[in-house]
């Protein structure tokens, strides 16, 4: 991952212009977050005393701020801070569902690549880098007779790296984005053994506005 921002960081420089080097842009986004984390159950099952036979994704939020830096007239360097409701839900057997809900502090760091076409007002775009979350708050619960409802901290890590993926358009200060990103690593700890990893997803579409 290091190696990853190093190289963003390296083609960004060599992107850079003078002419280009103070235009700073900043904005912010907001809209819906679609989340999975696929083998939860491996965790969440032995932590709600059931089995779980197929799980569904969370709908929630997602929003944030960024600024960006242009390199040149089509490449920028564009850093977020972004809250993101991310978790999963599980049918178990017996007719009953537990959730997981985790929340998330992410900083993506992005290569904004825009592709202008002669005649029209809307600039497609592209976007591509890092991502580094920051875990703000988690809770599993069930609605089993009885069921379980507790904090994660002592089962999921704090920090979760991901990659993300994107693209939209963008016409004066609006802008719609819609944007994948895959965790890259294991976000649950030894606390609960586990076979496989449980590794976020999230399917973001936002509508942007560009500060004046």
């Amino acid at each position: 991952m290091r190696r990853a921002v190093t190289a963003l960081l390296v083609v960004c420089a060599a992107w850079a212009s003078p002419a280009y080097a103070q235009t700073i842009e900043t904005g912010v986004k907001g809209g819906v977050a679609i989340t999975g984390i696929p083998n939860s159950g491996e965790v969440l099952d032995v932590i709600v005393g059931q089995t779980s036979r197929e799980s569904t994704s969370r709908v929630a939020v997602g929003g944030g701020g960024y600024a960006r830096f242009q390199l040149n007239d089509r490449v920028a360097f564009q850093p977020e801070l972004l809250f993101v409701m991310k978790g999963v839900k599980l049918d178990e057997v017996d007719g009953t569902s537990a959730s997981l809900r985790v929340n998330y502090f992410e900083f993506p760091l992005l290569a904004h690549v825009t592709f202008p076409i002669s005649g029209y007002e809307a600039v497609p775009f592209l976007l591509a880098g890092p991502s580094f979350g920051v875990r703000a708050g988690s809770r599993v619960t069930s609605d089993a007779p009885g069921g379980v409802d507790r904090d994660m901290a002592d089962t999921l890590k704090s920090l979760d790296l991901g990659l993300a993926v994107g693209g939209g358009l963008e016409r004066g200060r609006y802008s719609l984005e819609v944007r994948f990103t895959a965790g890259l690593t294991d976000i649950a700890n030894t606390a609960v053994p586990h076979a496989d990893s449980l590794r976020n997803r999230s399917f973001l579409v936002m509508a942007g506005l560009k500060l004046p």
